[in-house]
């Protein structure tokens, strides 16, 4: 299997986002047989994201972590037990908590299979980027 590297946006330390941000690039490996690779397509940044990066959130990932809670992309490989996606399929990859933390701002990234939601066709792609953390938010 080819191996590809990707560009992201990472922090090694909490700040303000324009003073730690940076975009870095790695190698990603051999994907899984559990896992899809997604070429990302579009990711929110949203106050959550600023949270994170500032260390306010309430929850963080390990330092130093890739950024971006949510956000959308297109499968363009699938390991040898991926049953539920196929190359082409639109995916989100919701935020849930730092064990599955994947880091959306980023060109291509793994995702474990059980970790994506595959996008209906009639929701637009700049829309599904961003429906994980606010839109579900509802005022009582």
């Amino acid at each position: 299997m080819t191996r590809t590297s990707r560009l992201y946006a990472f922090h090694h330390e909490y700040g303000k986002p324009e003073l730690v941000i940076s975009l870095e690039k790695s190698e990603m490996g051999i994907l899984a047989p559990n896992q899809v690779h997604i070429q990302m397509l579009y990711a929110a940044i949203n106050p959550a994201d600023i949270n994170m990066c500032e260390g306010y959130y309430y929850t963080q990932p390990k330092l130093p972590s890739p950024l971006g809670n949510e956000g959308v992309g297109k499968i363009i490989a699938c390991g040898d037990d991926i049953s539920s996606f196929s190359v082409g399929d639109h995916v989100i990859i919701p935020f849930k908590d730092k064990k599955h933390w994947v880091g959306a701002w980023a060109t291509e990234v793994y995702v474990n299979e059980e970790d994506c939601i595959q996008v209906p066709s009639f929701i637009p792609l700049e829309q599904a980027s961003m429906m994980t953390i606010n839109p579900p938010t509802t005022k009582f």
